[in-house]
């Protein structure tokens, strides 16, 4: 196959490869996913002294996922505010819970739920900075369309690991529209959000 062939051949972006059945997990492989993360300080010195079974979990694993449900905001220089709705509640947490989320051992954050937009824009895009930052991979938020269906990347761990992002089906598919987010419409620029991913069902019969 000559290069231009491979280049026709290549999936678009968003897209699966053709062979992505086919994709060889090494024996042993492991993922460790937890639900909602609500943290308002770091955790990680008590679950150290009092949940070590705990902690001992997230730091094997190959791959550790967590949904943050919250938002992190260093007030010394954000400079937006809280928006007029929020997904219950205008969540918040220090800078420092970001570092200690990745010294639990988290590799990758969901974005997109009912707290990605608390605190606007401006709120979205500094936890998503100081998130990765830290050295988290986050996938279902962006400042367009295109940055929040983009799939996440990690290669800290022994092995590398691609995750795409995908609300789970809670309030965040179904809040208003305004935390949606847009491609440009020129002379308007693209709006912020969260992406609302439509599922499809596969199985592989092959044994």
């Amino acid at each position: 196959m000559t290069a231009s062939d491979r280049a026709a051949a290549a999936p678009k972006p968003g897209q699966l490869a053709p062979d992505w059945l086919d994709a060889h997990v090494p024996e042993g492989y492991t993922v460790a996913a937890v639900g909602d993360i609500i943290l308002t300080r770091p955790i990680y010195e008590q679950l150290r002294r009092q949940s070590p079974e705990l902690l001992a979990i997230l730091q094997q694993a190959d791959l550790v996922v967590g949904n943050f449900e919250s938002t992190v905001l260093d007030m010394q220089r954000f400079e937006g505010h809280p928006s007029a709705e929020s997904g219950f509640g205008w969540l918040n947490s220090p800078p420092e819970v970001a570092t200690d989320l990745r010294r639990q051992g988290f590799d990758m954050m969901a974005r997109a739920n009912n707290h990605s937009t608390d605190w606007g824009a401006a709120g979205l895009h500094m936890t998503d900075e100081l998130l990765i930052a830290a050295g988290l991979a986050c996938a279902g938020t962006g400042p367009n369309l295109s940055a929040a269906r983009a799939p996440a990347m990690s290669t800290d761990r022994r092995r590398a690991a691609r995750w795409c992002p995908g609300p789970r089906p809670s309030s965040a598919t179904r809040r208003p529209s305004t935390r949606r987010e847009s491609t440009p419409a020129a002379p308007a620029p693209a709006r912020s959000g969260r992406h609302r991913s439509r599922w499809s069902r596969r199985r592989n019969s092959r044994r």
